[in-house]
């Protein structure tokens, strides 16, 4: 080792005995050199550093407490410290000005000078009557009053007071501080000097050597309690901090003993106030919104001055987020919005509503947060904003910044992608998840049940329906996935959500109507309690062999029933190209439609007591015709039954008599959507139908198909409304998407046939009126609907032949027959024609279907 070497060790001498000096090793010389090397380092170009242990000398190594970090290294203090070297602190010596006490006989201070002529001076101070003289060090602490007749009086001398106690608690006060200055420093000679207020001085006690404690963990030295690690002592019971599951991120939180049920809120999130460039930069920041001018940040940074809530790490995706950041009252707080289970670490993301209003500056908070505790990445891919440099991990997590912090940009993509033929779809689902239903985003992606990729029932959909079988013919409410149906009357007491939790018996009806009851809230919370419990990343129903034998049961033993009890069915007549169709036919291509159609969604009260569940056969009906004109009516079996491609809505919760339905409000009432099949007698209706439309001709059977998709399911794939010119009246507009890419079929095998054919593929996108229009028209007198009332769309046709919903089109009024292969032609149904509608929405790898609507037409019953 050279001579400088060796004399860069030697000045590390200061911090040891000469007997520890003597006894470290060199290498540990060089380590300390390197430490305090660093330390000045960081302090030479303005880091926080924590001075190392060794330099202050504490009692536990026996070495002097050194207070401040030295300026310049000192090798001329080689003597041996010793405890007498250390300054003992001073004695507190309070300065007490001469005033003059009061004695026990003077009178009270109101009374003349004198009257107290003859009085001894004294040249202490005066105190109030009823407390001894108080120690020095609670002088400032204080706001007692000084008993002075003289200049400035008892209110200066208690302002002087309480402006030292706020200055001791951190506070300031401004214009006190300037009177104060000017009483005290100001004195004209002849003035009283006993009427100045009073100012008592106490220097502050340092510590002594023997008051400092080490601690082996943080390395550092305390004097009563080491703060360090205080904030993981704030956990509730059953969660514990330690080492994430997230690789470089650290430690975290985890649920240790008992399952976190929906709807646990943990906060508030504590820590300090901060300005926004020291919280962008530390990672353990939120932002507390209190208007469009005024935000505040809370940072955790420091582990004395926060709570257990800044160890809760960012979740990299929305697969293992668990717990949703929103702002409540001020503060931050953390909600469970799905179960976590024994094991399982918490993780967080903000939710939309509390960062829609933050803007740019939380992404940037949010950006370095994520990266200071998210560690590494589950995937190398990453979404870049094109206006600003930062980037995502999900496209879902980019487009909620560009909508919030770019609005315009938000804006002209959705109008570009809605333009595109085929490129809007992508976006467009995710922007609808986002707007309207933000459980969505927590797809699951995959269950522990195999679902065939052309199965109707993805993990995707989840719908609803009732069913029964042979052992067990008790009408039970069950969700179907792939070709299992899961009974939620076995598992009903998962549904532990603060909406669901008080409302566990509706999965035990024999319908679905107080399910619907109860409104959005509670279906959303159902939907995502159902989307953890069939997740393969979901222990609890897949590793537990006794209750997935009890909970699935398979479709094929499976009978299923109508969902609901329908109390009400509306059918309306919304598809333009039908009604200009039909229209064509009875009035001339002139009068295609009646004047008011493109005003108001038309509809009819149907037969709810008609309606039937899927494979029900449906009789022929008979009534009154008139073949010819010429000639009187006749009775007699239908002569043109005929099919409409419909869907229907399911109402969920309802509304009171004499109050409208909001158009804006509309979607919280429609619980999800069925295929249907309005069987209907053309020619008689043909003859009853003026003037007051259909009746007998609709009444004598109505299918749906047996499984009710939730809207949550649909949202996906909706598309921009048709335009619609006139525009409705207000009560009637609306601009978000509410139509939906449904890709629809019919089609028809007569007894004889072997295969079916299909005679129709349409889309619900076709729909002139949208369900929320329907919805409002329908309740804008004042009219009540109930959960479970039925809302039809009418036949669905579009410009194309094939696309036509109804026989009595792709017929053309009987005009031409419809070709079946393998030799069979329709106009009309005939006896034994079995008819099926299916139809689904299809996703990237999946489905979201509504399985069939099917029904054989039995011949009639002839009188």
């Amino acid at each position: 080792m050279s001579s400088s070497e060796e004399e860069n060790l030697e000045k590390l001498s200061v911090y040891f005995s000469k007997t520890e000096w003597t006894r470290l090793q060199k290498c540990e010389k060089v380590r300390f050199k390197n430490i305090k090397r660093n330390h000045l380092a960081m302090l030479a170009i303005g880091l926080t550093s924590t001075t190392p242990a060794f330099m202050k000398r504490g009692r536990a190594r026996r070495a002097m407490l050194l207070r401040t970090c030295p300026a310049e290294d000192s090798d001329s203090d080689d003597e041996e410290w010793r405890p007498s070297m250390e300054r003992r602190p001073p004695v507190s010596r309070n300065f007490n000005p001469p005033f003059r006490r009061a004695s026990e006989n003077q009178p009270p201070s109101g009374a003349s000078e004198n009257s107290a002529a003859g009085q001894g001076r004294s040249e202490t101070v005066s105190l109030p009557e009823t407390q001894a003289q108080p120690p020095a060090s609670s002088a400032l602490g204080s706001t007692q009053r000084v008993k002075n007749a003289g200049v400035g009086g008892v209110e200066e001398g208690k302002a002087f007071l309480d402006s030292a106690t706020e200055k001791q608690r951190g506070g300031s006060k401004p214009a006190n501080r300037g009177l104060l200055k000017k009483e005290l420093n100001t004195y004209t000679r002849g003035d009283n000097l006993r009427s100045r207020p009073s100012v008592r001085y106490t220097e502050e006690e340092e510590p002594r050597d023997e008051d400092y404690l080490y601690c082996e963990e943080c390395d550092s030295f305390f004097t009563e309690e080491c703060e360090t690690g205080l904030s993981s002592l704030t956990l509730p019971l059953g969660l514990e901090v330690r080492v994430s599951g997230i690789p470089g991120a650290g430690l975290g939180v985890f649920n240790r003993d008992q399952r976190l049920p929906v709807g646990v809120h943990f906060g508030p999130y504590e820590g300090e106030l901060t300005d926004e460039d020291e919280a962008i930069d530390s990672g353990y920041s939120w932002m507390i919104y209190r208007s469009k001018r005024c935000v505040d940040y809370i940072d955790a940074r420091r582990e004395t001055h926060s709570n257990w809530m800044r160890y809760v790490n960012c979740a990299r995706n929305e697969e293992e987020q668990n717990l949703v950041a929103f702002q409540y009252r001020g503060s931050i707080l953390y909600r469970c919005f799905k179960p976590i289970l024994p094991g399982r670490e918490l993780l967080v993301w903000y939710g939309e509503e509390y960062a829609k209003d933050l803007g740019i500056t939380f992404d940037y908070l949010w950006s370095n947060k994520c990266s200071a505790k998210g560690g590494e990445r589950v995937s190398s891919e990453f979404f870049s904003c094109t206006q600003c440099p930062l980037s995502y991990t999900a496209e879902v997590y980019l487009h909620k910044h560009i909508k919030r912090s770019h609005p315009d940009e938000y804006a002209v993509t959705t109008t570009i992608c809605m333009a595109a033929a085929g490129a809007w779809k992508p976006l467009l689902t995710l922007l609808l998840a986002l707007e309207t239903i933000p459980e969505l985003n927590c797809d699951l992606k995959m269950s522990f049940i195999k679902v065939d990729e052309r199965s109707d029932f993805s993990f995707h959909n989840l719908p609803y329906g009732v069913f029964s079988t042979a052992d067990n013919p008790r009408h039970r409410i069950g969700v179907a996935i792939g070709d299992q149906i899961l009974d939620l009357s076995v598992v009903k007491s998962l549904f532990d959500g603060p909406a669901l939790s008080a409302h566990q018996d509706v999965f035990d009806q024999p319908t679905l109507n107080a399910f619907m009851g109860l409104g959005h809230e509670a279906w959303k919370e159902a939907r995502r309690s159902l989307q953890t419990l069939l997740s393969a990343n979901e222990s609890m129903l897949r590793d537990d062999v006794g209750l997935r034998s009890r909970a699935f049961v398979h479709q094929s033993s499976a009978v299923m029933h109508l969902p609901a009890d329908i109390g009400d069915y509306t059918d309306f007549y919304s598809s333009r190209d039908h009604a200009t169709n039909v229209g064509t036919m009875f009035r001339g291509k002139e009068n295609a439609l009646m004047p008011n159609w493109l005003r108001l969604p038309v509809g009819y009260h149907g037969r709810a007591s008609s309606v039937v569940v899927s494979g029900t056969p449906i009789r022929r009906p008979m009534g009154q015709t008139r073949p010819d004109p010429a000639q009187p009516p006749v009775f007699g079996p239908c002569k043109q039954l005929d099919i409409e491609l419909e869907m229907a809505f399911f109402v969920g919760a309802g509304n009171k008599l004499g109050e409208p339905i909001p158009i804006e409000r509309a979607h919280e009432h429609v619980f999800g959507m069925v295929l249907m099949n309005d069987w209907s007698a053309r020619d008689i209706q043909a003859w009853e139908y003026v003037p007051l439309g259909p009746f007998l001709a609709k009444n004598f059977g109505t299918t749906i198909s047996p499984w009710v998709v939730p809207m949550e399911a649909l949202l996906p794939f909706a598309q921009p409304n048709m335009a619609q010119d006139p525009e409705p009246l207000p009560y009637l507009r609306h601009d978000d998407p509410y139509t939906f890419n449904i890709n629809l079929f019919v089609s028809v095998k007569g007894e004889a046939m072997k295969e079916a054919a299909t005679i129709c593929k349409s889309n619900f996108k076709y729909m002139y009126w949208t369900m929320k229009q329907q919805l409002a028209h329908h309740t804008v007198t004042g009219c009540n609907l109930r959960p479970g009332d039925l809302l039809a769309s009418g036949t669905i046709s579009g410009p194309d032949p094939e696309s036509f919903g109804s026989m009595l089109e792709l017929s053309w009024r009987g005009s031409k027959m419809i070709d079946l292969g393998e030799g069979e032609t329709r106009a009309f149904l005939k006896d034994g024609d079995e008819v099926s509608i299916t139809g689904y929405c299809e996703g990237n790898g999946y489905r979201v279907g509504f399985g069939s609507c099917s029904g054989v037409v039995l011949p009639a019953l002839h009188q």
